[in-house]
């Protein structure tokens, strides 16, 4: 720091020699040209600036690197998230389908099947016609 003060201090020095109509030689000790002298000046002066910049720059870059971070740690959460809910949805179309063949099981047994029919008209029939013998032979006692 303390050789680009004195640097500085060096280039407003020769800056003033030559503002006031002096031309100093190249051979004289002048180490730039005149026309450079001024785009230096501005550069250094730049210079702390530019410095502060960089340094604003690399603390933006390592809180982005922060939230990238954590963004990447958001992104596995939810690729965990969904794939536990895939899972669950198919989970749940198993069960579905295993209740939806356990319920028409269910309905299939609960209708009455054809010889089970059958059987229930042979005994009311049945059952009839006892009721109707003892009728006759009621009336033919009578």
């Amino acid at each position: 720091m303390r050789c680009v003060t004195v640097f500085v201090s060096l280039v407003i020095l020769l800056l003033t020699e030559t503002s006031f109509g002096k031309d100093i030689s190249p051979n004289e000790g002048q180490c730039f040209k005149n026309s450079n002298c001024e785009t230096m000046v501005v550069q250094l002066e730049d210079y702390d600036r530019y410095k502060e910049m960089v340094s604003l720059l690399k603390e933006e870059n390592s809180e982005l690197d922060k939230k990238i971070q954590k963004l990447n740690e958001i992104i596995k959460l939810q690729e965990i998230r969904i794939n536990d809910m895939e899972y669950t949805v198919d989970s749940l179309n198993r069960l579905i389908g295993e209740q939806k063949t356990s319920y028409e099981k269910a309905i299939e047994e609960a209708k009455p099947s054809f010889f089970y029919k059958v059987k229930l008209a042979v005994e009311g029939a049945g059952v009839g016609s006892v009721l109707t013998v003892i009728a006759l032979i009621a009336l033919g006692a009578l």
